[in-house]
């Protein structure tokens, strides 16, 4: 299935952005997978929140704000000196939109062309990772006996 000329192709996908407060909601893929591993996690929270942080040349540390809205799969993202956020959507290497599921202390995503390790969480997005975990690891523990 081609593309139309309107749509940006999954590569060109991952690096859109628009000023934020201007909502422009991701298609989300709608293929069976993901039908059925978004219903292994019925209370994804309204948002997800991750710091990143990198030294530059000259030792300056600088640091990144990333908030995940998963309802319309956008990131609001803010460099430590910028004034607003930039709301991007971000795909993954597959050119599929990013899902809550996908977001990690440790994951690596391409915020706008540069790999970023998400290095730290909110304690609440902390809370809904580990119990997500607990969960999943006794329904695994289970289909294995």
């Amino acid at each position: 299935m081609a593309a139309r000329d309107d749509e940006p192709l999954p590569e060109q996908q991952q690096h859109q952005h628009h000023e934020a407060g201007d909502p422009q909601p991701v298609a989300y893929d709608d293929d069976p997978e993901v039908a059925a591993v978004r219903s292994l996690f019925p209370d994804v929270p309204e948002a997800l929140e991750f710091e990143s942080w990198w030294n530059e040349r000259g030792g300056l540390k600088r640091y990144m704000s990333i908030v995940f809205i998963p309802a319309v799969g956008q990131f609001h993202v803010q460099v430590d000196d910028s004034k607003v956020p930039l709301t991007v959507a971000i795909s993954d290497r597959r050119g599929r939109p990013l899902q809550a599921w996908d977001l990690y202390v440790g994951a690596t995503i391409d915020i706008l062309g540069r790999s970023t390790t998400l290095m730290a969480a909110s304690m609440r997005t902390v809370q809904w990772i580990d119990d997500n975990a607990r969960r999943l690891w006794k329904i695994k523990e289970a289909l294995e006996r």
